[in-house]
This record gives C-alpha cells, sequence and structure tokens, in this order.
C-alpha cells in the first residue's frame, strides 16, 4: 500500500512540473503568434514575400490555438478562480 501511495506522490509532482512547464511554453507560443500575426501585414504589402504568407499565417494561428489550448486546460485543472468571485468562502 505505501508503494501504491509513493506513486501517487511522483505522479502529483510529475504533474505540477509540467504545467509549470506548459505555462512558460504558452507565453512563448503566443509571443511567436504575436510576432508572426504581426509580421502578416507586412509581408502581404511586399510583391516578393508573397509564398511566406500562409506560413505566418499557419504559425500564428496554431500559436493562438497552443495558447488557448493551455488556458483551457488550466481552467480545467484549477477551478478555483471560477468559485472565488461568485462564491466567496467565509475562511
Amino acid at each position: 500500500m505505501e508503494i501504491v501511495l509513493l506513486w501517487l506522490d511522483d505522479f502529483d509532482d510529475f504533474v505540477v512540473t509540467l504545467m509549470v512547464t506548459w505555462e512558460r511554453l504558452r507565453y512563448r507560443s503566443l509571443q511567436i503568434g504575436f510576432v508572426a500575426a504581426a509580421a502578416l501585414p507586412v509581408m502581404t504589402q511586399s510583391g516578393m514575400s508573397t509564398p511566406l504568407v500562409p506560413l505566418a499565417a499557419a504559425i500564428a494561428s496554431t500559436a493562438v490555438c497552443l495558447w488557448g489550448g493551455g488556458l483551457f486546460g488550466a481552467r480545467l485543472l484549477n477551478p478555483r478562480y471560477e468559485f472565488s468571485i461568485s462564491h466567496p468562502t467565509n475562511a
């Protein structure tokens, strides 16, 4: 029985580490998406880099989808913010 509790503790540490790493990656993903989205108008105005426009659009949309997926996952794993406003605690 004790080994199962140790496995659960290690699994909990793994999940927390994964979420902390994902938060950093989610922020970087949003930065990459912003740079790609900001480059789109510049690319469309220049005639030479027109083949790069679909690539920049795909990078921007993928980065924003990764960021949104991470935000959705964080809300699912940490729902305490949802109840802090509508149901205040008496602590």
